[in-house]
């Protein structure tokens, strides 16, 4: 028992859960130009991403609609935004993400285009 209708769209539980309604889902999907709000990627069936950290469970579920951020893919929400992750991880790892490779070798000395505009290159050389 899954928590789409055939259609892909979330079933009324679902939506309930969150205290959305039909309507506030589509105007969701209609805002984000019925795509995944990360990696923009159509998907028939979108999952509802909600702020974890608000307390929403002890919220009443008129409330819940508060918490609700947007509509993400399956890999998005339970890869990028799920398990704990925050916004200081997220930007921690695009830092991390824009490191070229290698640079843990001791003679390492990054490509200059590589070097992020106002970036100092003492940030990017070993320790």
């Amino acid at each position: 028992m899954g928590t789409k209708d055939d259609d892909g769209l979330p079933k009324k539980a679902t939506l309930a859960k969150y205290g959305l309604t039909l309507d506030d889902w589509r105007a969701i999907l209609e805002r984000q130009g019925g795509v995944c709000a990360i990696c923009k990627k159509t998907s028939r069936r979108l999952c509802v991403d909600h702020d974890h950290l608000v307390g929403w469970k002890d919220m009443a579920p008129a409330d819940r609609r508060n918490a609700v951020r947007g509509a993400l893919c399956w890999f998005c929400n339970s890869h990028i935004v799920g398990r704990g992750v925050t916004l200081a991880k997220i930007q921690a790892a695009a830092v991390y993400l824009a490191k070229p490779a290698n640079d843990w070798a001791p003679d390492f000395r990054p490509p200059v285009e590589a070097i992020p505009e106002g970036v100092p290159l003492e940030k990017w050389l070993p320790r």
